[in-house]
C-alpha cells in the first residue's frame, strides 16, 4: 500500500517537468511597399524574447513612423513578444521646394500655384509650368534648372529646384518711307536709333529733314500728326509712317486771260485810280472761277480756263437799284455768297437760268448793329456760320445761316493797332478748330484769333488786302512797287517764302501790276488776280 502511494505522488512530477515553451508570431509590413526595408521580416518568436526591428528606408523615401504594435519614429525599436505582435514601418516620399521667378512681366502656373511661390512636391513628382505673358510680352524661355523656350515645359521633382521664366516685350517693327527729297531721324531720349523692330510702348521721336529746295509737308500712314516737326510715335503694333517733301519752288501760269476792258462778257470794267477793276475772287469746288467785276457792277462766273463768262449777280438780279457796289465774295456749299458794298449785305445766289440773288444778311441801312454792315469786303463759312470782314466797323461779325442778327468775333474796339483792334479788315479765314484768321489790311498784318479770345495773336506782320488757307499755310499777295505772293506758316511767322512775283511790276509770269485778290483750291493750286494785266494767275507747287 505504501508503494502504491509513492507511485501516484510521482506521475504527477514527471509531467511538471515536461511542460512546452510559449512562442508568438511577429509579423512586419511596410507602407508603402516600395518605401523601404525592415528587418527582421517577422516570425515566430518564444514568449518574452525582446526583438530589435530596424527600418531602412529606399532612395528618395524618408522613415516616417511606426504603427501596429510599435510607435516612435525611430529607425529602430524593440518589441517584448508577449503576445503575437504586427508591426508596419511607414514611409514618406522624399519633398523638395520648386521656386518658379519671373523676369519681365509675366506668370507661371504650377497647376493652381502662382508664380514666385516656393512649394514642396514629392520625389519624382511631374510638374507641368505654363508662362503666361502679359500683355505686350512675350515668352522668350526658361532658365535655372530648365533650359528650353518650348512652353508649357514639365519637370521632374528629384531635388530642391529652381525655374525662372523669361518674359520680353514684343517687338513690332517700324517702316519709314519718303516721298520727295528728305530723310528721317529717329531718336529715344535724344538718342539716334536705327533698329528694324522697337519694343512695345517705346516713345519714338521722329524729325523730318528736307534736302535742299525741298521741305517738309506731313506726315502720312499710321499717324495723325500732320504737319507737326518733329513729332512722337509709341511703337504698339507694326507701323508704317511716310514723311512727305514737296520742292520749295512754284510755278506760276496765266489761268484766265480777259480779252479786255470793256462790259462785255470775257471783259472787265475799266481800272480808275481808286479801286481796282476785279474787286473779288474766289474758286468753287469744280474749277469755276467767280470774279467780282468792280466797275461793272456785277459778278461774273468763268468755267476752268475759258474767257467767256456768265453774269451770276447785279444790282438788277438782287432786285435792288442801290446794289451796284460788289467785292467779295465765297462759296457757301452748294451755292455762291457774294458781299454787295452798296446795300451792306451778304446776297445768297443759287445757280439756274438766270441765277437767283436773295438777301440773307443785312440790307438794314449802314451802321454797327449786330444786324448791320458798313462796307464789307471779305467773308467765309463753316457748317453753321458766316463769317464776315465787316470791314468800316473794324469787326469780324458772324452770323448763324438763316439769322438776322449776327455777333462780334474779332475786333469790334474801334480802328487801331492793339491786339484787340482790327483796322479796316479786308478778308477772312476759319479754320477746323475755329480759329479765325484776319486780314487786318490797314496794319499791314494777319492775325489770329482764337475762339472766345479778346485779343488776338500777330502770326504775320506780312500782310495784303486778301489772304488764303490751307492746312498749314497762309497765302497772301503784297502791292506796291514791288508786287509780291508770299506763303506763311501758320504756326511759324519766320516761317515765310516768295511763292511768285517779286520782280518789279510788269507782265511777264514772274511779275505782276496790281495782285489784290487770292483764293486756294482743293488741289493746292492759288489763284491770283491781276486786272491791270487783264489775268488770273494760277500758281502750282513743282
Amino acid at each position: 500500500m505504501k508503494k502504491l502511494i509513492l507511485l501516484l505522488l510521482f506521475i504527477p512530477l514527471v509531467f511538471s517537468c515536461s511542460k512546452e515553451t510559449i512562442k508568438y508570431n511577429l509579423t512586419t509590413s511596410v507602407n508603402p511597399i516600395e518605401g523601404g526595408d525592415i528587418n527582421p521580416n517577422g516570425g515566430i518568436v518564444d514568449e518574452g524574447t525582446q526583438i530589435s526591428i530596424v527600418a531602412s528606408p529606399a532612395a528618395e523615401y524618408l522613415f516616417d513612423k511606426w504603427s501596429g504594435a510599435a510607435s516612435g519614429s525611430s529607425l529602430s525599436i524593440s518589441v517584448i513578444m508577449d503576445s503575437d505582435k504586427s508591426v508596419t514601418a511607414n514611409f514618406i516620399k522624399k519633398k523638395y521646394a520648386l521656386t518658379t521667378t519671373v523676369e519681365g512681366e509675366g506668370i507661371v502656373t504650377e497647376k493652381v500655384i502662382k508664380a514666385g511661390a516656393a512649394t514642396d512636391y514629392n520625389s519624382g513628382t511631374i510638374v507641368e509650368l505654363t508662362a503666361i505673358p502679359s500683355n505686350e510680352w512675350e515668352f522668350k524661355e526658361w532658365t535655372g534648372d530648365v533650359t528650353s523656350s518650348e512652353n508649357p515645359t514639365q519637370i521632374t521633382i528629384d531635388k530642391a529646384k529652381s525655374v525662372n521664366a523669361v518674359f520680353v516685350k514684343k517687338q513690332y517693327p517700324l517702316t519709314v518711307k519718303i516721298e520727295g527729297e528728305g530723310t528721317v531721324i529717329i531718336k529715344i531720349d535724344n538718342q539716334i536709333q536705327n533698329a528694324e523692330k522697337y519694343d512695345s510702348g517705346t516713345i519714338l521721336e521722329l524729325t523730318a529733314i528736307p534736302s535742299d529746295e525741298w521741305e517738309f509737308k506731313e506726315w502720312t500712314g499710321d499717324t495723325d500728326a500732320g504737319a507737326e516737326n518733329p513729332t512722337q510715335i509709341t511703337i504698339d503694333k507694326a507701323i508704317t509712317i511716310t514723311a512727305e517733301f514737296e520742292d520749295k519752288n512754284y510755278t506760276t501760269s496765266e489761268y484766265i486771260k480777259f480779252s479786255g476792258f470793256g462790259n462785255a462778257l470775257g471783259e472787265i470794267g475799266i481800272k480808275d485810280e481808286q479801286r481796282a477793276a476785279i474787286n473779288g475772287l474766289y474758286v468753287h469746288w469744280n474749277d469755276e472761277i467767280v470774279i467780282t467785276d468792280y466797275l461793272n457792277h456785277r459778278v461774273l462766273k468763268y468755267n476752268g480756263t475759258s474767257s467767256t463768262s456768265e453774269v451770276i449777280s447785279s444790282a438788277k438780279m438782287i432786285g435792288l437799284d442801290n446794289a451796284d457796289l460788289f467785292t467779295n465774295g465765297v462759296t457757301l456749299g452748294d451755292f455762291y455768297g457774294v458781299l454787295n458794298e452798296g446795300i451792306d449785305a451778304v446776297v445768297r445766289v443759287w445757280p439756274g437760268s438766270p441765277y437767283e440773288n436773295m438777301v440773307i444778311f443785312g440790307n438794314n441801312g449802314r451802321g454797327d448793329a449786330l444786324n448791320q454792315l458798313n462796307m464789307p469786303q471779305g467773308m467765309t463759312y463753316t457748317s453753321s456760320y458766316i463769317y464776315v470782314a465787316d470791314t468800316g466797323n473794324h469787326r469780324i461779325i458772324r452770323f448763324k445761316w438763316n439769322e438776322q442778327t449776327g455777333e462780334v468775333v474779332a475786333g469790334g474796339n474801334g480802328n487801331g493797332s492793339e491786339l484787340n483792334q482790327l483796322h479796316f479788315p479786308s478778308n477772312v479765314e476759319v479754320d477746323n478748330d475755329g480759329n479765325i484768321y484776319v486780314a487786318d489790311y490797314y496794319n499791314k498784318r494777319i492775325v489770329k484769333w482764337e475762339p472766345n479770345s479778346g485779343e488776338g495773336i500777330i502770326v504775320s506782320e506780312t500782310g495784303g488786302f486778301d489772304i488764303a488757307m490751307d492746312d498749314n499755310y497762309l497765302y497772301t499777295s503784297i502791292q506796291g512797287d514791288n508786287p509780291s505772293v508770299y506763303r506763311i506758316n501758320k504756326n511759324d511767322k519766320d516761317d515765310i517764302i516768295l511763292i511768285s512775283g517779286g520782280n518789279g511790276k510788269g507782265s511777264e509770269l514772274n511779275q505782276y501790276e496790281n495782285p489784290a485778290f487770292i483764293d486756294i483750291d482743293n488741289s493746292g493750286n492759288i489763284f491770283v488776280s491781276d486786272d491791270t494785266n487783264l489775268r488770273i494767275m494760277k500758281i502750282s507747287k513743282n
